[in-house]
């Protein structure tokens, strides 16, 4: 399964519109995720189902040119249904979570040194030494190339988790399965000698506290 990302940085509607139209002119593209917040995509979608029949009115219409109606006429009537089914394929993502407080735990909270090392100080601990320690990440497993593994590490975390609540209400489990297809065949196409792997960067800290 194909999906259609759109950002949000410096989208104007027009510009958004025309990259909605793209994605719904692309039949193998199933859900087409827009990255804002500011609800631009809602406004395109209603924009678009302006003059799109309602299910009744769409039956009741079918029904008359079924008896009475010209080709072209049926034709035009099945476009619309069909431009009306593709505008359920847009999608955003949740809201992201509240900003977290000062001084609030956070991922990534201790990346910079000057902030680990205040903390430190301000808990009481002196002589604090902090070194750059980078070293390979390497997922492979027991002979495995990592891609499972890091797949798992990638669905577990918040981005993964947000994508996953956009579409598990609107994507069968065949289609759910492709897209984690699609995105192993992007893993196994970054190998390093034969499995996931990168260098990670940490801090090896020490420090003394003589309470």
């Amino acid at each position: 399964m194909r999906i259609g990302v759109i950002g949000p940085a410096g989208k104007t509607q027009d510009e958004l519109r025309r990259a909605i139209e793209l994605f719904l002119g692309d039949p193998e593209i199933k859900q087409i995720i827009y990255l804002g917040t500011d609800g631009a995509a809602e406004a395109v979608v209603d924009e678009f189902s302006r003059g799109q029949l309602d299910e009744n009115d769409f039956l009741t219409r079918g029904a008359e040119l079924a008896c009475h109606g010209a080709p072209e006429d049926i034709e035009q009537l099945l476009g619309l249904e069909a431009a009306a089914q593709g505008l359920s394929r847009v999608r955003r993502l949740p809201d992201p979570p509240a900003p977290p407080s000062p001084g609030e735990p956070v991922p990534l909270g201790l990346a910079r040194v000057d902030r680990t090392r205040t903390i430190l100080t301000t808990a009481g601990w002196s002589d604090v030494t902090i070194e750059r320690c980078d070293r390979v990440c390497d997922y492979s497993m027991d002979g495995s190339d990592g891609v499972e593994e890091r797949l798992a590490t990638a669905m577990s975390g918040t981005l993964g988790r947000k994508v996953r609540a956009a579409l598990e209400s609107s994507v069968d489990d065949k289609e759910w399965q492709a897209a984690l297809e699609d995105a192993r065949s992007e893993l196994r196409g970054a190998l390093v000698d034969g499995a996931v792997r990168f260098t990670g960067h940490t801090w090896l800290v020490t420090a003394r506290n003589r309470s």
